[in-house]
């Protein structure tokens, strides 16, 4: 689930119970017989849907604050502190996964040219690690 940094609550974090509007979407689908197959991956990783909030997010019980989620938030943070706007957000994009912070215009681009795959393998690689950390 992507987030909007300005939708992002105190609280939110790995393990916090939220509520929420989103968007769900299933994973994508094989694009070419033989491509990769990013819904087999997000199956096995327990992954149903992704999507994005719409509007604001509800704290129902906050995170503990520890874990993997804690390491990316402050990777976050420490790129988007030495990269500001777009740079920084397609930046702990490619890094964290999370594209909450990626402008829309930047979005728009991204898939106009073709690099949207990129932001997206991103996300599932950063959540195939992050599920396997946790096992």
């Amino acid at each position: 689930m992507n987030i909007g940094s300005k939708d992002a609550p105190a609280g939110l974090g790995e393990g916090a119970r939220i509520r929420l509007k989103a968007r769900l979407m299933p994973p994508m689908p094989m694009p070419l017989p033989g491509a990769h197959d990013y819904a087999r991956d997000a199956w096995f990783a327990g992954i149903g849907a992704s999507g994005r909030a719409l509007g604001p997010v509800e704290v129902l019980e906050p995170a503990d604050g520890g874990g993997l989620q804690s390491v990316r938030e402050r990777l976050d943070r420490h790129i988007r502190d030495q990269l500001q706007g777009g740079e920084g957000a397609i930046a702990t994009a490619l890094a964290t996964g999370d594209q909450g912070a990626l402008p829309e215009e930047d979005a728009e681009a991204m898939r106009r040219s073709g690099l949207a795959h990129l932001l997206s393998s991103a996300v599932c690689t950063s959540r195939q690690r992050s599920a396997r950390r946790s096992c």
